[in-house]
């Protein structure tokens, strides 16, 4: 983003814009309304495309849109992330986990899936853009709802395995989490670093970097690192930005551990990854 500061200005405007206008940003049958959708169309606007057009409002792509926002001119475009905020608190639950979206969308078990879903991803998507938004704005209610959302997101904190459970489920009349055959590699990734080490210590954090190895890890001959896998289910497929994430959450922690250990793990991933570009 910081490379192409023009061209993500682009991409801002126009979702700074969506913002402010009802008609681009919103179905009326999403309860709360007002969420950006997880995808726009700007091309190829022929016939009933929209009969097939994915219409989803997610609370974590709204995070990493006011991630982009702050990073790129936090003055510029404060009002979008303020926008985001208050629409993503709207779907914080009581337990202060955030659900995945709005009543109303689409999917395959029923329009209340995504409302009865909270994703850990999600979850630490929403408290990276909230904790960056209160240093801007200073206000209580930003930092308050990220504590809040970091106390749920330790209720997924698995002590005995050292890693996320994925989510959890509202069915049967009370929440229910994840089982770890459903891993995904980015709840360790994208998990909060400075509230983390706070609460577990950098040796845990170390401990659920290399168990998310031995879920995750693709491995090639002599036991080589090829990347990860977005999930237990998906390998030996490696994904590139789950391997990315990866990749830099083990340099963080070759930094503040120093250990050449995952330096070297770093040094593998970018380098296979390189092969892809």
């Amino acid at each position: 983003i910081l490379g192409l500061q023009t061209q993500a200005e682009k991409v801002l405007d126009l979702y700074n814009q969506i913002s402010n206008n009802d008609t681009y940003q919103t179905r009326p049958d999403h309860n709360p309304t007002g969420g950006i959708f997880h995808y726009i169309r700007l091309l190829e606007r022929k016939g009933e495309w929209w009969t097939k057009w994915d219409w989803s409002v997610f609370v974590g792509s709204m995070a990493w849109l006011g991630i982009a926002a702050l990073i790129v001119d936090a003055n510029k475009y404060r009002s979008l992330a303020l926008y985001i905020a208050d629409w993503i608190l709207k779907l914080q639950d009581k337990d202060g986990g955030f659900r995945i979206g709005p009543l109303g969308q689409w999917h395959a078990q029923g329009q209340d899936f995504y409302w009865n879903t909270k994703s850990t991803e999600n979850n630490q998507s929403a408290i990276a853009f909230l904790d960056m938004l209160f240093t801007v704005t200073r206000e209580r209610k930003y930092r308050e709802a990220s504590d809040r959302a970091f106390a749920w997101l330790m209720t997924m904190y698995d002590k005995d395995k050292g890693v996320f459970l994925r989510g959890s489920r509202f069915k049967y009349g009370r929440w229910t989490p994840d089982s770890h055959k459903y891993f995904a590699t980015d709840t360790t990734s994208w998990a909060p670093f400075e509230r983390l080490k706070t609460q577990i210590g950098l040796a845990q954090i170390e401990r659920m970097l290399a168990e998310t190895l031995a879920l995750t890890g693709v491995y090639g001959k002599n036991n080589q690192l090829l990347g990860l896998s977005f999930s237990i289910s998906s390998k030996p497929a490696v994904s590139i930005e789950f391997s990315s994430q990866f990749a830099l959450r083990a340099l963080r922690l070759s930094v503040e551990g120093r250990k050449q250990y995952w330096l070297d793990i770093y040094n593998a991933l970018l380098i296979n990854l390189s092969r892809y570009f």
